[in-house]
């Protein structure tokens, strides 16, 4: 689509796990971002964000992608590795709050390695009332939600949360937003 993400600090394309993935370096502060913009804004609706991801440490809390910015409250969601956990998290705020933020762990894949290639979705299902995470089209960690998301004015971030901080150290690849949530054919097929 038109949503071309600005390069911050140069992160380098290297050899990814399908073509391309962009290199992070948690320490040079690199990501992606995009200006706010209704076909990435949620609310209380159906969406799903998924990517590739590899990890070349886990010392920090590092993003995936987001829209989630802490200064004026504007959380929205992000897709993330969480180091306290030592898992892949996703989280959703109702109200852009930081009380007001629920938070999904993958404790099905458990603690993840580095140096794997990871197939990591999150969705909001609006119909069902759930926040969900799953890895590598394994099992569905879920967890109850009856507020939908918060339409923030956030940034749109790949490797960074919208401060921004907790950068990633590793490889991205792939990421995808679709306002619905995706079939179980269509997460096994990704």
């Amino acid at each position: 689509g038109s949503n071309n993400l600005t390069p911050t600090n140069n992160p380098t394309a290297v050899l990814g796990k399908i073509n391309f993935a962009n290199q992070f370096v948690s320490a040079s502060s690199q990501y992606l971002s995009i200006a706010d913009n209704v076909s990435l804004s949620t609310g209380d609706i159906d969406f799903t964000i998924a990517g590739l991801v590899f990890l070349d440490s886990k010392a920090a809390d590092m993003s995936i992608a987001c829209k989630f910015t802490t200064t004026g409250n504007q959380r929205e969601y992000f897709l993330h590795y969480q180091v306290a956990s030592d898992r892949f998290v996703m989280a959703v705020s109702r109200d852009g709050t930081a009380g007001s933020t629920i938070t999904i762990a993958a404790n099905s894949l458990g603690s993840p390695g580095t140096g794997v290639w990871y197939f990591v979705i999150g969705w909001h299902d609006s119909i069902n009332n759930t926040v969900n995470i799953q890895v590598n089209n394994g099992s569905i960690n879920s967890v109850a939600w009856t507020f939908g998301s918060f339409d923030s004015t956030s940034t749109f971030n790949i490797g960074s949360i919208g401060n921004p901080t907790f950068f990633m150290n590793g490889r991205i690849d792939s990421v995808s937003f679709w306002k619905r949530t995706l079939s179980a054919e269509e997460k096994t097929f990704l």
